[in-house]
């Protein structure tokens, strides 16, 4: 269940970061003035990183740590695939690459979230009375 509440709570994150990347878009940069450009392009990164912590604290609430490994891959595949839309002269294989590194940090994100699972469980068993 964490990892499908986490899976459906980082689409905010997806959503700033596109807007981030529309941001770069030439049919939007020349219908808007650039002038504080930099500064809403930054606030935009870091409600990306905002939003990415924010799905992931429900695993503090089940008392389990977070899973840090998901949200490195999770942000890098962003800033990877984002800045190969812009930059690539084909958006096209930037977005196939985006949504091959996406998949890939929520494959990390399952594995992760068994790994902790099974750790909260051996953690919680009571250890045998040893008789000496």
């Amino acid at each position: 269940m964490l990892f499908l509440t986490t899976a459906i709570r980082t689409v905010m994150a997806l959503f700033v970061g596109g807007l981030v990347v529309l941001s770069y878009t030439s049919e939007a940069t020349a219908r808007v003035g650039q002038e504080g450009s930099g500064v809403g392009r930054a606030a935009l990164c870091a409600m990306v990183v905002v939003f990415t912590l924010w799905a992931t604290s429900l695993y503090r609430r089940a008392g389990l740590r977070r899973p840090w490994c998901f949200i490195i891959a999770f942000l890098l595949s962003m800033l990877t695939s984002g800045s190969a839309i812009v930059t690539d002269e084909d958006p096209m294989a930037g977005i196939g690459a985006g949504f091959t590194l996406l998949f890939a940090s929520y494959v990390i994100l399952a594995i992760e979230t068994a790994w902790l699972l099974r750790r909260a469980r051996r953690r919680s068993r009571p250890r045998p009375v040893s008789r000496a």
